[in-house]
C-alpha cells in the first residue's frame, strides 16, 4: 500500500472577471455530495435582465438520466444571484452538467460573452464499500466496453455493450432491482466496435448510443425508438482505428458533442452535433502516440470544457485547452509505459479536477493532481496485476472520491479508498471474468449506493458487483458547506453556501499571522456574502473555517487593481 499527500493552494482567479459574467457557483464545481433534487446558485458580475431567463438560458443534463427541461429559474437582483431548481430527482452517483448559455443578457441588452458550464455529482448513501458479485451475464463476442442508459424508459439503468468480436451491440435489461436479462434486440455496427457510449443525441428524452469502429475508422450513431430498439442514423468517418469515445456539451449550446480517440493517427476527432443527433467532424487536434479515451473537464476553472488524453504508445498524457474556437496544447505529463483507459475526478477535495491514468506495465495508477490552473503534478498508487482501466466514485458515501481499477492480468477489480486529502489505501479486490477490459459505476438497483459493472472481453460477459448501503440518505445525508472567494463590486467577497443553519466561524490572516477578518455567527440555510476589508493589500492570505462539524483550511491570493 502506498500513501501520498499534497498541500493545496486555493487561489482566487481575478482574471475570470474579465472573461465571464459568472463569478461563483454553489454547489461548487466538481462537488460530489449534491442533493438529488438540487438548488443551485450562480453569482453574476452584471445585473441580469430577468426576461432573458427562459428555458433556453440554462441547460441541465444528467449523464445517466438525461435532460431536465423544466429547471426552475429565479433571480435576486440585489445579489445578482440566479437560483436554479431541479424539477426532478437525479440518480445517486450521477454526474450532472449545467450550462448557462449566451441567451442570458444583462439589463443593457448585452449577451453573455460565452457560455458558462460546470459539473457536480449526486451524493450516495453511506456504505462499508463491500461489493458482492451479483451475477455474470453473457453478451456478444469480445465486449471491449459497456455503457449505462435507461434504454426502455422504465426509470432504471440498463447496460449496453459494444462487441468487437461480433460487430454489434447487445442490451442487458434491468428489472429495477439489479437483475439483468439479455435482450433479443441486437444492432450491427461497423467492424471492430471498440467502444460504446450513451447520450441523448437528439434531445427527445430517450438515450441513444454511439460506437467507435476501429476497422473502418468510423463512428456509428444509433438512435433509440424509446423502447430500447436501436437503428443506425448515421456513420461519421474519423481518424485511423478509433479506440474510444467520450461525450459532453463542449460548446455550451445545450446539445452533446462526441470525441473519438484515433489510435493509429494520433489525433482526437471532435464531432459537433447539430442538435438533432447529426454529427460531423469539427476539428482533429493532434496528441501523443496511441491515444486512448479523452477525458473532458474544466481544468482551469474558466467555465468551459477542456480535454486530456492518455497516450498508450508514447507513455504520457496530453492536456488540451478549450480556447472557444479551437483546442490548443496546454502541456504533456509523462507517466509510465502503456497508460490505458483513464478517469477524472476531484481526488483531493480542493474543488478542481484531477486525472487518473493506469499504467499496465509499471503496475501503478498515476494520480495527476491539478493545481487549479490546469497544471498537473503526478503521484502514483502501486497496483499489482496489470491495471488496465480506472473509474472514480464515492463507494462509501462519505463524501470522499474513491477509485476502482481493472486488473487485466489477475482478472480482478480492486477498490482504493480515499482516507482524506490525497491519501488512498487498498480496500478490496473482486474477481471478474476473463480479460476484464472496462468498468463503470452507477446505482443499478435504486438503493443509492454505488455499484460496478465490468466488461470481460475474454469471457464475452459482463460482471455485476453490487454495493449495500448501511445508512440511507434520509438518515445519513452529508451536510457540508461551500466556501469561495469572488470579486464583487464592493471588492473581494467571501461567498458561503449552507445546507442547513449552523454556527460558523471564519478567520483570515495575513502572512505575518495578523487577523484581517473574523466571523463567529449563527447563519441560516442558504447563501451568504461577507466583503473582506477594502484596504487589504495584494498578497496571500490563509483562512480557517468551521461549520456543520467540518473544518477546512487553505489559502487565497488577492490581486490588487
Amino acid at each position: 500500500m502506498r500513501t501520498f499527500a499534497i498541500t493545496c493552494l486555493l487561489t482566487f482567479p481575478l482574471w475570470l472577471t474579465a472573461q465571464s459574467w459568472v463569478q461563483g457557483v454553489s454547489p461548487s464545481p466538481n462537488k460530489i455530495t449534491v442533493a438529488s433534487q438540487w438548488n443551485l446558485t450562480a453569482i453574476f458580475s452584471q445585473d441580469i435582465d430577468p426576461a432573458t431567463l427562459t428555458a433556453g438560458s440554462a441547460v441541465a443534463y444528467g449523464y445517466q438520466s438525461g435532460y431536465d427541461d423544466q429547471v426552475g429559474l429565479s433571480y435576486d437582483a440585489a445579489q445578482k444571484a440566479l437560483t436554479l431548481t431541479a424539477s426532478r430527482a437525479f440518480l445517486a452517483g450521477e454526474k450532472v452538467s449545467i450550462c448557462l448559455t449566451e441567451a442570458i443578457q444583462n439589463t443593457g441588452g448585452a449577451q453573455m460573452p460565452h457560455p458558462y458550464c460546470w459539473e457536480f455529482t449526486i451524493r450516495t448513501s453511506q456504505s462499508n464499500g463491500q461489493l458482492t458479485q451479483s451475477r455474470t451475464e453473457q453478451v456478444g463476442a469480445v465486449p471491449y466496453s459497456l455503457a449505462f442508459l435507461d434504454a426502455d424508459g422504465d426509470g432504471d439503468l440498463d447496460i449496453a455493450t459494444g462487441n468487437r468480436g461480433s460487430n454489434n451491440i447487445t442490451l442487458l435489461v434491468n428489472d429495477g432491482m439489479g437483475d439483468f436479462t439479455l435482450s433479443t434486440k441486437r444492432t450491427s455496427v461497423g467492424n471492430f466496435p471498440e467502444f460504446i457510449i450513451a447520450g441523448d443525441w437528439d434531445h427527445d428524452g430517450d438515450f441513444d448510443l454511439a460506437t467507435a469502429n476501429a476497422g473502418p475508422g468510423t463512428v456509428s450513431i444509433l438512435m433509440n425508438d424509446g423502447t430500447g430498439a436501436f437503428s443506425i442514423s448515421g456513420t461519421v468517418p474519423v481518424g485511423l482505428a478509433p479506440h474510444t469515445l467520450n461525450t459532453s456539451d463542449l460548446d455550451g449550446d445545450g446539445d452533446l458533442e462526441l470525441v473519438a480517440s484515433n489510435f493509429n493517427s494520433n489525433t482526437l476527432s471532435v464531432l459537433t452535433n447539430n442538435g438533432m443527433g447529426s454529427f460531423s467532424v469539427l476539428t482533429s487536434p493532434s496528441v501523443g502516440q496511441g491515444p486512448e479515451q479523452a477525458q473532458i473537464g474544466d481544468w482551469d476553472g474558466d467555465g468551459d470544457r477542456d480535454m486530456a488524453v492518455s497516450n498508450y504508445s508514447s507513455g504520457n498524457v496530453s492536456v488540451l485547452e478549450n480556447t472557444g474556437t479551437s483546442w490548443s496544447a496546454a502541456g504533456t505529463i509523462n507517466t509510465g509505459d502503456l497508460p490505458h483507459l483513464p478517469s477524472v475526478g476531484d481526488l483531493d477535495g480542493d474543488g478542481d479536477l484531477d486525472l487518473l491514468a493506469p499504467s499496465v506495465n509499471f503496475n501503478r495508477v498515476y494520480l495527476l493532481f491539478n493545481d487549479g490552473s490546469g497544471t498537473f503534478f503526478p503521484a502514483f498508487a502501486p497496483v499489482v496485476g496489470g491495471p488496465w482501466a480506472v473509474t472514480t466514485g464515492d463507494f462509501h458515501g462519505d463524501g470522499l472520491l474513491d477509485f476502482g481499477v481493472v486488473l487485466r492480468n489477475t482478472q480482478e477489480v480492486s477498490i482504493f479508498e480515499n482516507s482524506g486529502g490525497s491519501n488512498f489505501k487498498f480496500a478490496n479486490s473482486y474477481l471478474t471474468g476473463n480479460s476484464p477490459h472496462q468498468l463503470l459505476t452507477a446505482d443499478l438497483n435504486g438503493d443509492e449506493a454505488l455499484d460496478l459493472a465490468v466488461a470481460n472481453d475474454g469471457a464475452s460477459s459482463v460482471t455485476i458487483l453490487m454495493n449495500t448501503p448501511t445508512v440511507g440518505l434520509a438518515d445519513g445525508a452529508l451536510q457540508l458547506f461551500d466556501l469561495q472567494l469572488m470579486q464583487r463590486q464592493e471588492g473581494p467577497t467571501v461567498f458561503i453556501g449552507l445546507e442547513r443553519p449552523t454556527l460558523l466561524t471564519l478567520k483570515v490572516v495575513d502572512l505575518r499571522g495578523v487577523v484581517v477578518y473574523a466571523l463567529d455567527q449563527r447563519l441560516t440555510e442558504g447563501t451568504h456574502y461577507f466583503p473582506l476589508p477594502s484596504n487589504l493589500c495584494t498578497g496571500v492570505y490563509a483562512y480557517q473555517i468551521e461549520a456543520l462539524g467540518t473544518k477546512r483550511a487553505g489559502k487565497w491570493s488577492i490581486i490588487g487593481d
